[in-house]
């Protein structure tokens, strides 16, 4: 295969010229000028991974406290945070969070605070994320 001396010619003359731009590039960074590519964000796949991980989270938790649990998953976040709490909770609409109170003879519905259901919520996020991970890299571990 013979190749044309005016491709090659092309090839040097286009390596030369991003050569020279890039040279022009770094000095006119190095005088305050922009560098376009420095300008980008970029996240890593790690924190990716957890900006999904907080969504899904935040959406499981608001599902949880709306509707209540419906779904195996649902219900082990529950679970994990009625036995925290030592409280069967009881979830509505009203964003309150309900719990039942049992003695020997009694079932009594009390509610949190303002700040007890904020805490309470939290918490519960904090769980929905951790067993969220946890299950990725059980699941991480099945696929290899």
């Amino acid at each position: 295969m013979q190749i044309p001396a005016y491709q090659i010619h092309n090839v040097l003359k286009t390596y030369s010229r991003q050569v020279s731009q890039n040279k022009l590039s770094m000095k006119t960074q190095g005088m305050g000028g922009h560098n376009t590519s420095m300008d980008k964000i970029s996240i890593s796949a790690e924190g990716k991974k957890q900006g999904v991980i907080d969504k899904v989270a935040s959406d499981i938790v608001k599902k949880i406290t709306t509707d209540g649990p419906t779904e195996a998953f649902e219900k082990k976040i529950v679970d994990r945070i009625e036995n925290e709490f030592g409280k069967k909770f009881a979830f509505s609409e009203s964003k309150d969070f309900k719990y039942y109170e049992i003695d020997a003879s009694s079932k009594t519905m009390n509610t949190f605070s303002l700040e007890d259901s904020k805490a309470v919520q939290q918490r519960m996020e904090d769980l929905t994320k951790d067993i969220l991970k946890s299950e990725m890299n059980n699941n991480k571990g099945e696929d290899q």
